[in-house]
């Protein structure tokens, strides 16, 4: 699959970044078309696609709804559930399954993803974190997982499905989110203050 095409109206984005690890990792991001695939040398293709029209515009694959969304990693299906994303943190969950595996893409800061191994977050089994900025994804791969100054556990070392999907994941949902507290002040300012 490819999405090279000259887009004029600015709704597809290939970007490529030199990632530590696995060198060089392209992002295609076609918001009109609700297509998000990532490519490299050393990693496989991963794709998550749109069925049916966009139904929001704060999410750049257009959904969070599981049963619009069809991931393949690959050329193999995966199950993926995301969240609904609202007023906490942990509501701007994504959760990836394959048989025998499990992944969760969670909000770690209010402009951070953390890519974790299992369906918590325990620690010791996050993977890296995961950056998106005018449509520019970033990975920052943990070596190890610290609480305060000391090191707590040697993180896991990423694999090549694992880069793909982090990419893919913060191309398609984008990453971060805000507390509780300062969203609902927010959402209050708003209300009481349109425009």
């Amino acid at each position: 699959m490819s999405l090279h095409p000259a887009d004029e109206s600015g709704s597809v984005k290939e970007v490529e970044i030199d990632d530590a690890v696995f060198g060089a990792v392209r992002t295609f991001i076609d918001s009109s078309g609700g297509v998000v695939m990532v490519e490299g040398q050393s990693v496989p293709t991963a794709t998550l696609s749109l069925r049916g029209p966009r139904t929001r515009s704060d999410v750049p694959i257009g959904t969070r709804r599981t049963d619009r969304l069809s991931l393949a990693v690959d050329g193999t299906r995966w199950s993926i559930v995301p969240s609904q994303g609202s007023w906490s943190r942990r509501s701007y969950r994504v959760v990836v399954e394959r048989p025998g595996s499990i992944w969760l893409f969670t909000a770690a800061t209010s402009q951070e993803h953390r890519l974790v191994r299992g369906a918590t977050y325990r620690g010791g089994n996050e993977l890296g974190m995961f950056r998106e900025v005018e449509g520019v994804v970033t990975a920052e791969w943990s070596k190890e997982v610290r609480i305060g100054s000391r090191v707590v556990v040697d993180a896991p070392p990423p694999m090549a499905e694992e880069c793909a999907l982090g990419y893919l994941l913060a191309g398609a949902f984008g990453t971060g989110a805000q507390l509780m507290g300062p969203s609902l002040v927010s959402g209050l300012m708003n209300a009481l203050m349109p425009g």
